[in-house]
């Protein structure tokens, strides 16, 4: 949880990964610093584009308790004069919405990355297991398929190309302090609207798949058979080298029926079961929320690239 992290020594493990890497040259990375935010990045984006209510009377300015640190990490900026007559607070709230976004996903991506990690490491055994396990092998790929793809989108067709356009008019059109203003106002925007967080229904969607994804990344976590001993003594000298390496064959054996059974007792049980649950509602909640995109596809192109690469096999429906 949250809570439970440090902000100093977070901020000092920001400090030492920036001495150490390539950010080191920038003359002004001691700006950059790290803090914990108090909501969730849905709950500030509704805080900062809602104007409803006053804050403090729809809930959102309650903590979240039991919110995990990747959700409330955020960087922050010491903007300094005349910077600061260009980026205002609230551009900078937008940066970090964008930034939060953006390192969910990545979270996301990377606990996945794991789970194929451990898919692979028992693939041997997938043949005596059952269609189950494949099943779950292919969730697994689905699933990081699926995340890579959205990452792929807003990095390289949304925040890329609109960051080169705002460059261009800066070099091309901007007359003065006022219009580059607007020209970086406007960017923010459009940066914000196609990157999706101006929209709650797919942002709420995209929450439920999230948090699906790292149930199936916890579930996929007791796959991984338990270790066992290596059977050299240390310090024991054998009398050839056929009798250990005999040894150790025969130990290695050994390990793999006894992982091939733990993995059975898996399959069979509970989890099996629990892993089925989540397919389905993988599966459901992929296909609402291309079906949520494709309503709005032919008012806003880039919904529709979305789509095309979230869906470019028609898995979830022509």
């Amino acid at each position: 949880p949250a809570k439970r992290i440090s902000s100093t020594r977070l901020q000092s493990l920001l400090e030492l990964a920036l001495r150490t890497s390539s950010a080191a040259a920038d003359p002004f990375h001691e700006q950059l610093t790290c803090m914990l935010e108090k909501l969730t990045a849905t709950q500030l984006l509704v805080k900062v584009f809602s104007s409803q209510s006053p804050p403090g009377t729809d809930g959102w300015e309650e903590e979240c308790p039991d919110s995990s640190g990747v959700e409330m990490f955020t960087l922050d900026y010491r903007i300094t004069w005349p910077l600061s007559l260009i980026i205002s607070r609230r551009s900078l709230t937008r940066y970090q919405l964008l930034f939060r976004h953006l390192f969910h996903c990545k979270y996301i991506e990377r606990e996945l990355c794991r789970v194929w990690q451990t898919y692979q490491s028992t693939r041997k055994w997938a043949a005596k297991l059952g269609k189950e396990f494949c099943t779950w092998y292919s969730l697994s790929q689905q699933m990081l398929l699926f995340f890579q793809n959205y990452l792929h989108y807003i990095t390289f067709e949304v925040l890329e190309p609109n960051w080169h356009n705002m460059e261009k008019k800066i070099g091309s059109d901007v007359q003065n302090v006022d219009e580059l203003i607007k020209c970086h106002e406007d960017t923010l925007d459009t940066m914000m609207k196609e990157s999706l967080l101006f929209r709650p229904k797919v942002l709420k969607r995209l929450g439920e798949i999230k948090a699906t994804c790292l149930e199936f990344a916890e579930l996929s976590e007791r796959l991984c058979p338990p270790r066992r001993e290596d059977p050299s003594t240390p310090g024991v000298v054998y009398n050839s080298e056929s009798k250990h390496q005999s040894m150790v064959r025969d130990h290695m054996q050994a390990e793999d029926n006894a992982n091939l059974e733990y993995l059975r007792e898996i399959c069979n049980g509970e989890f099996s079961v629990r892993m089925g649950e989540v397919a389905a509602i993988f599966s459901k909640q992929t296909k609402d929320l291309v079906s949520e995109l494709r309503g709005s596809a032919h008012l806003e192109q880039n919904l529709e690239f979305l789509v095309d690469r979230l869906n470019f096999n028609n898995f979830y429906g022509g």
